[in-house]
């Protein structure tokens, strides 16, 4: 049986039209509440299914009330029940807006207060409060007129705030896709202050070394938001992942004799299979101010742009050729991470390599495990030492197809390793874990069988032929660096195509030196001056 209304006491006209009437209000303030809730919906739907999920069932209650009040079967349990899960909505509110709440797509991230989140605590409020009056006995009486007008305004307010421009975009705090800096409507300052926010909660630092941060703010490739919120001053430019240039040629002349033949070495490493070798070693042989030129002209460029291949602009395969370093010179992109899970399943990865690099020091120990030399040293990615039985379509962490070593003898040391996975069409998605592990294609003469290489690169066509092989054309090897030996790490990224440690002189010291990369020339120049510990102590 229905209890009747507290508001239904003492003078029952009078108390009962003024019963009637806070019901409404409170009924309409339900009412927004519930059509915000809703419409957030779909916003977070990116950030997972938990705050959904939450929206839909706050949302939902609120909605029933107001149908319920609308029909006049309120009752003292309705009330409490409403101020209670009113309260709780609050209460997660201002979590969110304090310290962060500890489950959903925002976990531990303090969110921003906006027109929409503040319009529905306002209107929880006044649930709360409306709903206690009617709980006490003897509420004054309020006159219609009055009560109609908080009616309108509640219901007005929460279409406002639910239509509003910044609706659309509010569930991407910290991470999801959709704010773009001043595309979205904020200002420079705001758009400072909310990366500053981001940076105090990311978790991915130590994941490169400090030399990689520098190289990447100033080439402005670290980037939030998924890849669409750039780091730096230039709010709602394309930098880094963001950038689309597929210019093949050098741009705009610079007047440094030096910097121009860098800039037309990029150029040509689009196309060229050499290109990137060569660039890297002149990058060794440049002066730290004309380095530091050759990065500032990447980024005002879209150079950055990591497109695989020229004549592959689908990136998927179809294209007639060009599989190089497109995309790998310079700082690698890398999108922020806050989620602790994700970075340290990663760091785990990483961890894992590294303790497989130590199993190989030196190119001898490569040999021994059934590796054979592919290629001799050359810049920015080393010699290649290959084990085929490994490679085919699959990735394995603790079975790399490529050790990298700083010279072509068996006392070279190792600098990193480099997973190669054959598959048709685009990127593998297989790798360590997240999206930062990106891997590139070579234009190199294979001799494939099935989904395996069954010859080293010098093998002939005649031999290639005998063995039931066929000579490929790089475009379904795709290799993925992982410089994680220690002193070796690459300022341009632990994924990045190419490492500019590795520069001409590096080559030249291979086993005359104690190995992590001691004999590079340009370590300086990325704050490497101190050899790993352990290096010293050999």
């Amino acid at each position: 049986m229905r209890t009747a209304t507290p508001s239904r006491t003492g003078d029952e006209g009078s108390s009962r039209r003024d019963g009637v009437d806070l019901a409404w209000v409170v009924a309409a303030c339900s009412a927004g509440a519930a059509l915000i809730h809703i419409a957030m919906i779909s916003v977070h739907r990116s950030t997972g299914w938990v705050d959904p999920v939450a929206f839909a069932l706050v949302g939902g209650f609120q909605l029933a009330v107001a149908a319920i009040l609308v029909a006049d079967q309120a009752s003292r349990r309705l009330y409490q029940l409403t101020i209670t899960v009113n309260l709780a909505a609050v209460g997660a509110w201002v979590l969110s807006r304090t310290v962060g709440l500890p489950v959903g797509g925002h976990a531990g991230s303090v969110e921003e207060v906006g027109f929409v989140d503040l319009t529905c605590a306002g209107l929880e409020l006044a649930v709360i409060a409306i709903s206690a009056r009617l709980l006490l006995a003897g509420a004054q009486r309020v006159r219609l007129p009055a009560a109609a007008f908080a009616v309108v305004a509640a219901l007005g307010v929460a279409a406002a705030a639910s239509f509003s421009p910044g609706a659309a975009t509010h569930g991407d705090h910290g991470g999801a896709a959709g704010h773009h800096g001043a595309a979205s409507g904020e200002s420079e300052a705001e758009h400072q202050a909310r990366m500053a926010r981001l940076d105090d909660q990311r978790c991915d630092r130590d994941l490169n070394i400090p030399a990689y941060w520098d190289e990447a703010e100033r080439a402005g490739v670290d980037v939030y938001d998924g890849g669409e919120m750039p780091t730096g001053d230039d709010m709602g430019h394309a930098h880094g992942a963001a950038a689309t240039s597929t210019s093949t040629t050098a741009p705009t002349v610079t007047g440094d004799a030096v910097l121009d033949a860098l800039v037309a070495r990029t150029g040509r490493s689009l196309v060229n299979e050499g290109a990137p070798v060569e660039l890297v070693e002149e990058l060794g042989r440049a002066d730290d101010a004309t380095y530091d030129a050759w990065v500032d002209w990447l980024r005002t460029t879209g150079a950055l742009s990591h497109d695989h291949a020229v004549g592959d602009p689908a990136g998927d395969g179809s294209g007639p050729g060009g599989f190089v370093h497109s995309g790998h010179l310079g700082p690698q992109p890398w999108v922020a991470i806050t989620d602790p899970a994700r970075c340290a399943q990663l760091a785990a990865d990483i961890e894992q390599a590294r303790a497989v690099a130590a199993r190989y020091p030196t190119a001898a120990d490569a040999l021994a495990a059934g590796y054979d030399s592919s290629t001799p040293y050359v810049g920015a990615i080393a010699a290649h030492f290959v084990k085929f039985p490994l490679v085919d379509g699959h990735f394995d962490l603790e079975q790399p197809e490529m050790l990298l070593y700083d010279g072509n003898g068996p006392d070279a040391h190792l600098v990193g390793l480099s997973y190669f996975v054959m598959k048709d069409g685009a990127e593998p998605e297989t790798g360590f874990a997240g999206v930062e592990d990106r891997s590139h294609r070579h234009h190199l003469p294979l001799c494939e069988k099935g989904d395996g290489v069954i010859g080293p690169l010098t093998i002939s066509d005649a031999d290639c032929a005998a063995q039931g092989g066929t000579r490929g054309d790089g475009s379904r090897g795709w290799m993925m660096h992982a410089w994680v030996v220690p002193g070796c790490e690459s300022p341009w990224g632990v994924f990045s195509g190419s490492n500019p440690i590795l520069e001409g002189g590096l080559g030249d010291a291979a086993g005359s030196d104690d190995g992590h990369c001691a004999g590079s020339k340009v370590r300086s120049r990325y704050g490497l001056d101190e050899l790993p510990a352990a290096s010293a102590a050999d």
